[in-house]
């Protein structure tokens, strides 16, 4: 009987068939989504050849566009003289706007000097005046006055200079750690 009557040997028999059936439909479930992959593939692959093709179309039509100004760049007389003047043009407003920004930083440089060299002759009257007087007393007062506010001059002056560099590196720290923290294309 089949139902646990018969002998060991359909037993056997019978459970080597549920085996291969078993394995018969993992094969069956493999190969299946085996196909279904392929399909997406192919489709991804119909999907991507129509891509192509219309780049393809695309760049031809560049080409012919391009192909069309040259032609008529050529039948425009002149053309290539004007493109080497305009491109000459370019070159001459690069010059002439770093020449520009050297002029204003030398215009700067001689107001610092001519503000020095005034500075420079008060000073100079200022200690010829207590000499010619001869009270060496007052001259040298007068002398240690005049290098006490170059002193506190300079040293204003190198507040702000410090001042302004210290914020120029502080951006810039600040912005190479932005640069750091952004992720690389």
């Amino acid at each position: 009987s089949y139902f646990g009557h018969g002998t060991d040997n359909s037993r056997a028999n019978l459970a080597r068939l549920l085996d291969e059936y078993k394995e018969l439909q993992i094969v069956f479930k493999e190969a299946h989504m085996e196909r279904e992959s392929l399909k997406t593939k192919n489709m991804d692959l119909v999907d991507h050849r129509s891509q192509a093709r219309l780049l393809e179309k695309e760049r031809e039509q560049l080409q012919e566009k391009i192909q069309q100004l040259r032609e008529n760049a050529k039948e425009k007389k002149g053309f290539a003289e004007l493109l080497q003047a305009v491109s000459l043009m370019r070159k001459e407003k690069k010059k002439q706007d770093k020449l520009s920004t050297t002029l204003i930083e030398q215009k700067k440089l001689l107001q610092e000097a001519e503000l020095r060299i005034s500075d420079n002759q008060k000073r100079l009257q200022i200690l010829k005046g207590s000499i010619i007087s001869g009270d060496n007393e007052a001259s040298f007062d007068c002398i240690m006055n005049i290098l006490q506010k170059d002193i506190d001059e300079k040293e204003k002056i190198l507040h702000v200079k410090l001042m302004t560099s210290t914020a120029d590196l502080q951006e810039k720290l600040k912005s190479l750690k932005r640069e750091k923290l952004e992720p690389i294309p």
